[in-house]
């Protein structure tokens, strides 16, 4: 049998061949889920709690925990950001049991829900300011008082004088079995400015105005 010569074009397709796809990639990374038995079984039942509400006294447990769930929780937070009711309280722990696990399958969920139009404005706003903790971990939008009932659009003049700002110092986040896009800041950024110069809701294109001018750049 005479011998088949290699030449650099057959190793790079032998190369190209090999290569994993970006799913198979981050399916087979290590994650805490994973390689930690007790871990894995708290998430196991977590899901089952928010998935079929059984049993009804884990619940408050089963929100604790479901954050640490860095394969199996996004997929039930996901879900949980499109059923969330848009009232101030709802859509505030939305962000609080979601902000932690950096999970590119509940950012693509919550990035969508603030760019659509037919979500409530409220929604849209808290999706907004979850983005912007993960973009940039610390950055905290006051997006509440452009809510606010005797809000009047007058009062927002594109400055950000009487605006009251806070920073976390300790904004502890941890990534996903799926980690958020590398190209988050940029993307959320194009956003923001979309919104700010186009959304029919006034109190939004105030968020979403003071959000392009005041995250770290």
């Amino acid at each position: 049998m005479m011998p088949i010569p290699i030449t650099m074009a057959t190793v790079a397709l032998l190369g190209l061949g090999a290569r994993p796809t970006a799913a198979q990639e981050w399916e087979s990374r290590p994650t805490r889920e994973r390689e930690d038995v007790h871990l894995r079984n708290d998430c196991r039942l977590a899901v089952q709690v928010l998935t079929h509400g059984q049993p009804a006294t884990k619940r408050e447990w089963a929100l604790d925990t479901i954050d640490q769930c860095d394969e199996s929780g996004p997929p039930v937070l996901a879900r949980m950001w499109r059923q969330v009711a848009a009232d101030s309280a709802s859509v505030g722990h939305m962000v609080y049991r979601s902000v932690r696990l950096r999970d590119q399958r509940v950012y693509d969920v919550v990035f969508d829900i603030a760019r659509d139009p037919s979500v409530p404005a409220l929604k849209r706003a808290a999706a907004l300011y979850l983005l912007g903790r993960w973009a940039h971990p610390g950055f905290s939008l006051p997006f509440r008082q452009f809510f606010a009932p005797d809000y009047e659009p007058a009062e927002w003049r594109g400055g950000v004088s009487g605006v009251t700002f806070s920073f976390i110092d300790h904004d502890t986040q941890h990534p996903g079995a799926k980690p958020l896009p590398e190209t988050i800041k940029a993307d959320v950024l194009r956003l923001a400015r979309g919104i700010a110069a186009n959304d029919p809701n006034y109190r939004l294109r105030a968020t979403a105005d003071l959000f392009v001018k005041t995250i770290p750049k």
